[in-house]
C-alpha cells in the first residue's frame, strides 16, 4: 500500500484570554465553538496585520466587546499542531502558532457571533476544568498569575 503525501498547513492565530472582576472575584470568558471545546476568543491573522491588532478584532467579533484593556508585559505563544479533518487518511496537517494576550473588560455582557455556540464567566477553578487542552490550561494559570498580581 503506498501512503499519500499529506498536506502541510501553516496557521498563525491571535487573542485575548479577557477578563473581568466581580468585587474580589475574577471571572474568565470562554466560548463554546460549534464542535464543543472551549477556548479564548481569537482567530486567524489577516495579510498585513498585526497580531495585537488581529487579537482585539476577533475579539470584538466573536465577542461585540471592544472596550478592552490590554494588561502589559503579557504576551504568550502558542504552537501546536493537528489533523483537520480528525481520523481521516486524507488530513491536512496543521502547524498553528497562537499568541495570546491578557485583557480586562469592564461588562459581563456578550454577544455571541455565529461560530459559536455559547459562552460562560467562569472563575479560575472553573475554567480549567472546561479547558480540554493542556497547553490552554497552563496559559489560562500563567494569565491568572499575573491577574492576581494586577
Amino acid at each position: 500500500m503506498i501512503k499519500q503525501k499529506r498536506t502541510v498547513k501553516i496557521e498563525r492565530t491571535a487573542g485575548i484570554v479577557v477578563f473581568r472582576r466581580r468585587g474580589s472575584a475574577i471571572f474568565y470568558l470562554l466560548l463554546q465553538r460549534v464542535r464543543g471545546n472551549w477556548v479564548f476568543p481569537g482567530g486567524k491573522i489577516e495579510v498585513g496585520e498585526r497580531y495585537l491588532d488581529t487579537a482585539r478584532r476577533e475579539t470584538a467579533e466573536e465577542t461585540g466587546v471592544s472596550r478592552i484593556r490590554i494588561i502589559p508585559h503579557f504576551r504568550e505563544i502558542l504552537r501546536f499542531s493537528y489533523n483537520w479533518p480528525p481520523k481521516s487518511d486524507d488530513s491536512e496537517i496543521h502547524l498553528k502558532t497562537s499568541v495570546l494576550y491578557l485583557g480586562q473588560v469592564f461588562t459581563g455582557h456578550v454577544r455571541l457571533s455565529l461560530e459559536h455556540r455559547a459562552y460562560q464567566w467562569a472563575n479560575f477553578e472553573k475554567a480549567i476544568k472546561i479547558l480540554k487542552h493542556r497547553n490552554a490550561r497552563e496559559l489560562l494559570t500563567r494569565a491568572n498569575a499575573r491577574v492576581v498580581r494586577t
